[in-house]
């Protein structure tokens, strides 16, 4: 029977074996590789080390750019997430009760699908035969389907931020566990000595 340092190491080196082969390796090769000249040839080829590509990176300004709009993009769909997130996990903390954790369930369930699957059902949501705008030209508000609902920055912070919703709902629910409602929490300690001094 297997003691638990082996038990240790036939659990860990599984998925520790899988991250590296997948995950580390692939990023040590793009690293490599950006200091090729070219991708000329084969993929395993000695090469000489060059920093032509970082030079071309730095001398075009579109790189910067578009990497600045990235950014921004990212910041506002993580405080849009956050916004979102937070009233939830205070609710689940301290309102949900004993059905926090079917809350937490229900919460969990876009998790059991592909995040591909996800940016689809969305695309199916705004797209020109899609949902909202099916709904909208049937009850006549509009006459023709809205194109500025997909393929738009918009679009984009809107599916990121509901897809990227339950992982910072999951963030945020630690967080607010940590944290106690005012009615019980203990007094301050100047108000224990003035209740234990009066009762003297």
């Amino acid at each position: 029977m297997l003691d638990r340092r082996a038990t240790f190491w036939v659990l860990y080196l599984p998925p520790l074996l899988w991250l590296g082969a997948f995950f580390v390796v692939p990023l040590l090769l793009m690293a490599a590789f950006s200091f090729r000249a070219d991708m000329r040839g084969e993929v395993l080829q000695w090469w000489t080390p060059t920093l032509k590509q970082y030079a071309g990176l730095f001398a075009a300004g579109s790189y910067w750019r578009l990497l600045g709009i990235s950014a921004f993009m990212a910041l506002i769909v993580a405080l849009i997430s956050t916004a979102l997130a937070y009233p939830i996990a205070y609710f689940l903390a301290f309102r949900a009760g004993r059905r926090a954790g079917f809350y937490l369930v229900l919460l969990l369930v876009p998790f059991w699908t592909s995040y591909l699957l996800r940016v689809m059902a969305w695309k199916f949501m705004l797209g020109s035969n899609g949902v909202i705008n099916s709904f909208l030209m049937y009850t006549g508000l509009i006459h023709e389907p809205l194109t500025a609902l997909l393929y738009n920055r918009n679009a984009v912070v809107l599916t990121s931020s509901m897809s990227g919703y339950p992982s910072s709902r999951c963030r945020s629910s630690p967080r607010c566990n940590g944290l106690t409602s005012p009615s019980s929490r203990p007094p301050p300690t100047w108000a224990r000595r003035r209740s234990g001094g009066s009762g003297a």
